[in-house]
């Protein structure tokens, strides 16, 4: 066979694949099995539909009420072999579907009847008229008439994809309203789907307007994607830091402040500005070591002295002894003497000797020379 006789045949079965691929009808199949939520049912959904030269398929499973469901009853899972036709009715359209039972389960094919009284109603409420695939996804996310009045009585200023992917990403009307009520009035639907997708809930939205924050959506969603909670907020206020930024709330989170540190600050009567505690936070520096230095008597040094302090690995029983023998050193003197092995015993056996007004600079060369 010539290569050209070859290339032909080829050309000519590349051609029947794709007529036949898109000659190839679609599929809608239902499957139902009993759900754990009294009066649902758990619906499963397979719609395959080619377009050209591409093939999709959308899977779904949900509870819905057994109230959408017209010419079913719920016994009728029981049976063992029943055929079964029944509709399920909603306000964007009727799913016909045809099937049969077995043991608890059924399943089948359907097709989907499009109501475009809905979508009349949609557009005379100012929405864009739905498409017949757009009013399916309606069905099947359960964008009802009354959401989308209530949509548009709320001020979302929703386009008619995002009636759908509201209600795909979890936002109901009890949302709406808890959202709006937590100090959100304008809100839009683009901010309601952003806060469900980054898990911001109307507790949250609740508790940051009890604390005084009335923040942008945005700033509401960078405060969760870093961890702060309720609780966070409320350890912050309760440590004593009621007038910070939101943006200085999610650097000590980012720092790992978190409520147990806060409250050993609080627990120690210490409220270093949030700037200095993020700086000591990187730096190891704990509420304990603030307390000790506060008790020792250098409860005034600057951020940079006590992370100096820290640092060095200079232990708060260390500055305790300084003071407990009668010296008076400033941070640098400390950690010079710290870094020289000059440690509390060195320091007592020097005041028992009669030498307690030495510099630090004398008692570091006596201990560099070996004078003990």
């Amino acid at each position: 066979m010539k290569p050209s006789e070859i290339f032909l045949i080829l050309g000519a079965l590349g051609l029947f694949f794709v007529t036949e691929a898109q000659n190839r009808p679609d599929m809608q199949e239902w499957g139902l099995q009993r759900s754990n939520h009294p009066g649902k049912v758990k619906l499963s959904l397979d719609v395959r539909k080619t377009k050209g030269l591409s093939r999709n398929r959308w899977q779904q499973t949900q509870d819905v009420e057994w109230a959408m469901f017209s010419g079913m009853k719920s016994e009728e899972l029981d049976r063992m072999v029943h055929a079964l036709k029944f509709d399920i009715v909603h306000d964007a359209g009727t799913m016909h579907c045809t099937g049969r039972t077995g043991l608890g389960r059924a399943s089948g094919t359907f097709t989907f009847e499009p109501n475009h009284a809905f979508a009349d109603k949609l557009r005379d409420m100012g929405y864009a008229s739905p498409t017949d695939d757009q009013l399916f996804s309606m069905l099947m996310h359960n964008v009802t008439l009354e959401f989308a009045r209530k949509s548009v009585e709320a001020g979302l200023r929703a386009s008619t994809q995002e009636l759908i992917r509201m209600r795909s990403h979890g936002v109901s009307d009890d949302y709406i309203d808890k959202t709006r009520a937590s100090g959100y009035p304008d809100i839009t639907a683009r901010s309601l789907i952003q806060f469900r997708d980054h898990g911001v809930t109307t507790e949250f939205l609740r508790d940051l307007q009890a604390s005084g924050y009335t923040l942008s959506p945005s700033e509401v969603v960078e405060l969760r994607d870093h961890g702060v909670s309720s609780d966070f907020i409320a350890a912050v206020r309760a440590a004593g830091y009621k007038d910070i930024a939101a943006s200085e709330i999610r650097d000590l989170r980012d720092r790992g402040v978190d409520e147990g540190y806060l409250r050993a600050l609080r627990d120690h009567g210490l409220n270093p500005p949030p700037r200095d505690l993020i700086q000591m936070r990187d730096h190891g520096v704990d509420p304990e070591f603030l307390r000790a230095l506060k008790d020792a008597g250098y409860g005034d040094l600057s951020t940079g002295d006590v992370v100096q302090l820290r640092d060095h690995g200079v232990p708060a029983k260390f500055i305790h002894e300084v003071r407990e023998h009668g010296f008076n050193f400033s941070p640098k003197e400390i950690v010079a003497m710290r870094d020289h092995g000059v440690d509390g015993a060195y320091l007592r056996k020097l005041k028992e000797s009669g030498y307690g007004n030495l510099t630090s600079e004398k008692i570091i060369k006596l201990r560099d020379h070996g004078v003990d």
